[in-house]
Order: C-alpha cells, then sequence, then structure tokens
C-alpha cells in the first residue's frame, strides 16, 4: 500500500508516491519527506529571481595613512589589525543592489568603448566604475562641511567617484564574494 500525495505549483502538477511504510517508517516521517522535497522543488524555483528588496551590506573598516588609505573587509579587520590598534579604524557601510541580468547587461554594455580602428572594445576600468556607480544604493559616509561638523554624503555618482580606491576595490570585492556562489568567503550579508 502507497500514500500518494500531489501537490500543484506553477501551474503543474506533481505526484510523489511514497510507500506508507516507507522503508518501515512511521507515516509522519514518510510525510516529513515529502514536505522536504516539496521544499527542495520550490525553493530552487524561488531563487532563481532576485527580488529588488534585497540588498547587499558591506562593512569596510578603513583609516587614512599618509595620502592613501588602509582598507579592511570585516573578517581581515578582526583577523590582522590588533585590538589596541582597531580604534584608530572608522567604519562606512554600504548598501547595494543585487546584480540581476538586466544591471549586468547594463553595466557591461556601458563598458563597452569604441577602438580608433572603429572596433569595440571591453574596458575592466569603465566595467568597475559602472559596477560601482549602479549598484550602491545608500551607505552611512559622511564628512566635514565647511564648519567642521560631520554631515551624510549623499550617494551620487560624483561622491562615488571621490571614494578612496583601497575602499572601493574592497566594496566590490566583497560584493563580487556575496554575489558568487560560495559566500563563506565573505563578510558582506544579503538582507
Amino acid at each position: 500500500m502507497a500514500l500518494y500525495y500531489s501537490i500543484c505549483y506553477s501551474l503543474k502538477e506533481v505526484t510523489i508516491i511514497l510507500p506508507y511504510n516507507f522503508p518501515q517508517v512511521p507515516q509522519e516521517i514518510s510525510l516529513g519527506i515529502f514536505i522536504f522535497l516539496y521544499n527542495i522543488t520550490t525553493t530552487r524555483r524561488i531563487h532563481m529571481f532576485i527580488e529588488q528588496s534585497d540588498h547587499i551590506e558591506v562593512t569596510i573598516y578603513y583609516k587614512k595613512s599618509g595620502a592613501h588609505y588602509i582598507a579592511y573587509n570585516k573578517k581581515d579587520f578582526e583577523s590582522k589589525v590588533k585590538e589596541e590598534s582597531r580604534a584608530k579604524f572608522a567604519t562606512v557601510t554600504l548598501q547595494m543592489k543585487p546584480l540581476t541580468w538586466g544591471l549586468y547587461n547594463n553595466i557591461n554594455e556601458a563598458a563597452v568603448i569604441r577602438t580608433l580602428n572603429g572596433d569595440r572594445d571591453w574596458n575592466y576600468k569603465l566595467y568597475k566604475e559602472n559596477k560601482l556607480k549602479t549598484i550602491i544604493t545608500r551607505w552611512d559616509a559622511k564628512r566635514k562641511n565647511e564648519k567642521g561638523d560631520l554631515v551624510p554624503v549623499p550617494v551620487n555618482q560624483e561622491a562615488i567617484m571621490n571614494m578612496a580606491p583601497e575602499i572601493a576595490e574592497i566594496a566590490l570585492s566583497e560584493y563580487d564574494a556575496v554575489m558568487s556562489l560560495d559566500e563563506d568567503e565573505s563578510t558582506a550579508t544579503i538582507k
């Protein structure tokens, strides 16, 4: 004797047949296995599309050193910077939108340039600039105004292009780590 479970999603019906005593386990466990299989199939379908409400949050630790900046992601900051030196660092938290197929294509197309021969060539520098300008949606960056008060810096192309290169590179690295298949290497989070 077998139990027949049918579920309907995406206008398709799926029938999962489990033996009544799947192999000699109570009906409740068989039902649990069915629910597990159902969740796997629906979860895979849901994650194919990127929700616009999702964002990636990256925190960068930095300090000015001469004319340059020293910048770390959270993992490197905690492992490489001694406890007594951590107070010298400031933080900036960036919120970035996930890369969809449309954004990916727009960023890549904006990085295409015409050579002197009239050929099309892809420019990596333009790609990184366009990617940063496109994906950063919010941050908690501040700078001093003429009175010396710290004021929020609006997110715009000019402000993004004035970021310290060390901070921009960490932001891109962390973003790419979260967007890759292996999220374990990143300290950024998807919210």
